[in-house]
């Protein structure tokens, strides 16, 4: 089983979660415990008007 790192509200488990803007460490206890550690991933910004929204403008 991979090593994770320990949920900094708890103290409990982990487990690798990929959001939009990027990877982080979850704690397995949520929604009870809402702890969270940046997996230190990517980050994905999202700009505003490059989409098919502005296209038609």
């Amino acid at each position: 089983m991979e090593e994770t790192p320990p949920c900094p509200e708890c103290g409990g488990r982990t487990r690798l979660r990929k959001g939009d803007y990027g990877s982080f460490y979850s704690c397995r206890r949520y929604p009870d415990c809402k702890g969270r550690v940046d997996a230190g991933g990517k980050k994905k910004r999202r700009q505003r008007g490059k989409g098919k929204a502005a296209a038609k403008r």
